[in-house]
């Protein structure tokens, strides 16, 4: 029988620093102030673009500070502002949670990939991927 490798055991013996918290309740937390405006009446549609949003944040927020390239967080912010009429309500979105990522969750460096969500009478399931940044 092969033995295979704890990835989590393996990584936080090389860096003492890795999250001991699934990815999906750190992103749960990191994106409370947009779950906190979901009800009954936000749809699943509404609801996966929400984490979507959060998702290529935090992602963005990952590369700029391990690769020191800015260029995602640029892009981003660049697509935010040829929304349209509404770009200031994006970029206010976009620019508070880079801060929050920043502020509250910059030590934990895993990118976020493959993710579901699903509300359903009032209990949100999340289920998310932790990678490393070239799986993003």
């Amino acid at each position: 029988m092969k033995k295979t490798k704890n990835f989590k055991k393996e990584a936080s013996k090389k860096n003492r620093n890795f999250p001991s918290r699934k990815i999906s309740e750190t992103l749960i937390d990191f994106a409370k102030p947009f779950i906190d405006m979901v009800d009954e009446n936000t749809t699943q549609d509404q609801l996966e673009t929400g984490f979507k949003i959060a998702i290529t944040v935090w992602n963005a927020v990952v590369v700029e500070e391990v690769k020191k390239d800015p260029t995602y967080l640029e892009q981003l912010r660049t697509n935010v502002l040829e929304m349209g009429e509404n770009w200031y309500y994006g970029y206010a979105m976009i620019e508070s949670l880079i801060s929050r990522k920043k502020e509250f969750f910059a030590d934990d460096l895993r990118a976020i990939g493959n993710f579901s969500i699903t509300y359903n009478e009032g209990y949100l399931h999340v289920k998310a991927e932790a990678r490393g940044i070239a799986g993003i």
